[in-house]
């Protein structure tokens, strides 16, 4: 018995020790606590946290103004007539024989989304505004699923969990007709957020682990562009193209989201994440994805980032509701209820989902000109540079006539 005890007593003692380090470094990557995951209730616990729901505000005000912005871009509400105008324009709809309304219409779906925007930029009936833009705006995505994309994607998922926060604590008019709630939010609030743009960043990066990325032909002759001229005056076009270009990209990628969080690296992540993003902005035709992007990037730091910042700006003085927070006092933790449970397990259900669809498209084949599936939600950048003409198919009384190319 003692050789035994002698015999276990070593292993047991690294095994703590090991346990102990991993929960140090688990709290100084993340600031949490590593027993938060062991079980559903501690997770639950962690996901209803009282937070300052500063940043949260500031994050949805932003997100309204991007999509301002972007409706009358990109979603084509400056120019209805091209987009709606012609009934017999071909499209591909997710349900096969779902019609658009007529051009008149569809002015009023793209009015009822653009006045959506505005209230969740201006926290007004937040609610009421947010489902406003949720519902018009997932139903002119459906309608044509040729035109999908990754960022037209991710405003429709960034909109429907803004439904589901308090996000209009701060920084809205709900929040100054109700002076005396209190401005916290659920843990929860930031973690799903955050956990969206994890999904979206580090799938491009594992998706671009392919040969073709790798090898450097899937952006050939990008380093041309003028914003790699320093890149390119030192190490040339062609290592530009393969370093830059393609190495970094999916370097950046797979762990940019890793480096914001860790709070030491937190400065130099975000310096990196600015310059990708302004640099996409001027190479490529796609909208308002950067700004959004960077409009998203507090998220990762300090919750009452907001506050910090207007105290230093108004030189100390006090400012109310916007400059003070008070933190929840400490009550006895209790069991957490079945509805937070059920509420946590639905956020868990959705993470796995974000995880499963990318790679889901053994299911959904098809309906894609550049990969196996739906690009929409694969986060697959459009890997392959193809050029092909314009075909005109015409069809007179239903027997094929002409084809012709252009």
């Amino acid at each position: 018995m003692a050789k035994a005890a002698s015999k276990n007593g070593p292993g047991k003692s690294r095994w703590s020790e090991f346990r102990a380090r991993l929960a140090g470094w688990f709290i100084a990557y993340c600031g949490h606590d590593l027993r938060c995951l062991q079980s559903l209730d501690s997770f639950t616990a962690l996901m209803y946290r009282p937070t300052d729901g500063a940043a949260l505000g500031v994050a949805r005000a932003l997100f309204g103004l991007m999509m301002l912005i972007d409706i009358p871009e990109e979603r084509g509400g400056g120019n209805l007539d091209f987009r709606w105008g012609d009934p017999r324009a071909c499209r591909f709809p997710l349900v096969n024989g779902m019609e658009p309304l007529g051009y008149a219409r569809m002015g009023v779906v793209y009015l009822v989304m653009w006045l959506g925007a505005l209230g969740i930029a201006l926290g007004y009936r937040f609610r009421l505004t947010c489902l406003m833009f949720v519902t018009s705006y997932w139903y002119v995505f459906v309608l044509d699923k040729s035109s999908w994309n990754n960022h037209s994607y991710l405003y429709g998922l960034l909109g429907t969990l803004f439904l589901f926060t308090d996000a209009n604590k701060f920084l809205s008019f709900d929040a100054y007709k109700n002076r005396t709630s209190s401005q916290e939010v659920p843990f929860w609030n930031y973690f799903i957020l955050k956990y969206q743009f994890f999904i979206l960043y580090f799938l491009a990066g594992l998706k671009k682990m392919c040969p073709e990325w790798l090898s450097g032909y899937a952006m050939t002759n990008l380093s041309y562009h003028w914003v790699f001229l320093p890149f390119r005056s030192l190490l040339g076009p062609q290592l530009t193209d393969l370093l830059i270009v393609h190495w970094f990209g999916c370097i950046f990628d797979t762990l940019v989201v890793f480096f914001l969080i860790y709070a030491p690296t937190r400065k130099t992540a975000t310096l990196f994440a600015c310059a990708f993003h302004l640099m996409n902005s001027r190479l490529f035709h796609i909208g308002m994805f950067p700004w959004t992007c960077l409009t998203q990037l507090p998220l990762y730091y300090s919750v009452s980032w907001p506050r910090l910042v207007w105290k230093k700006v108004s030189f100390g003085e006090s400012s109310g509701k916007f400059t003070k927070h008070q933190k929840p006092k400490k009550q006895t933790p209790q069991p957490p209820s079945k509805r937070r449970k059920i509420v946590t397990g639905t956020i868990l259900l959705y993470c796995g989902l974000q995880l499963f669809l990318p790679y889901s498209h053994f299911i959904t084949k098809g309906y894609n000109n550049w990969t196996n599936g739906l690009y929409g939600y694969s986060w697959d950048m459009i890997v392959p540079m193809r050029k092909m003409p314009e075909a005109q198919v015409f069809e007179v009384f239903g027997r094929f006539v002409s084809a012709g190319y252009r």
